[in-house]
């Protein structure tokens, strides 16, 4: 199911997807097959997984806003968007992506500043 969902992705991206794309990138290295114990180490992910992770964590940090958060293109900043942003960054990071810390930073400034205003 893993294989398909990245397959899907590969033939249709689609740039509302990214994080849950890293999320299912990641279980795919991340969960033994059925049946299968865990095993002791992290299985080593494919390169087209890694090269594919790396190209849309890039975007994604490309497309933080301003005050740190992820927006909709036709909205403002949104926590659920931000949610899943992060969420896909970090399975990005288990992966072996470069995530640049100032980003984190920021989205953690931002939405505890957004929770301030509420």
């Amino acid at each position: 199911l893993i294989d398909l969902a990245v397959s899907l992705f590969r033939r249709h991206p689609r740039r509302s997807a990214l994080g849950l794309v890293l999320m299912v990138l990641d279980a795919k290295t991340s969960t033994p097959p059925k049946g299968k114990p865990e095993p002791k180490k992290r299985p080593k992910p494919e390169l087209r997984d890694v090269e594919l992770a790396t190209e849309l964590a890039n975007w994604l940090q490309k497309q933080q806003q301003p005050e740190g958060l992820w927006r909709y293109p036709e909205g403002g900043v949104d926590l659920s968007n931000t949610q899943y942003a992060a969420l896909g960054l970090w399975s990005a990071h288990r992966l072996g992506v470069e995530v640049n810390n100032e980003v984190g930073k920021r989205m953690l400034e931002g939405s505890l500043g957004l929770a301030e205003e509420t």
